[in-house]
């Protein structure tokens, strides 16, 4: 189902996130499903403004998962 989806929205020139990643092997099943964007707990928990600024510039905790797979950050 999910491999329709991301076929069907390609053809209409459409990019592909898919919500609620958890887990390694899922983004990696979405990837090559050919996903083009991932978001999830996988990547972050929900935060505060703030913490997201200072995550967003690449300030992390050393656990956090980097999102280069999915080409968000470089």
């Amino acid at each position: 189902m999910v491999d329709a989806v991301v076929h069907l929205a390609h053809a209409l020139g459409l990019d592909v996130v898919a919500e609620g990643v958890e887990s390694a092997e899922q983004r990696d099943i979405l990837l090559k499903l050919g996903c083009d964007e991932l978001q999830g707990f996988f990547f972050a928990e929900p935060m505060p403004a703030d913490a997201m600024l200072a995550w967003a510039n690449l300030n992390r905790p050393e656990n956090a998962v980097d999102f280069s797979p999915s080409g968000i950050v470089g």
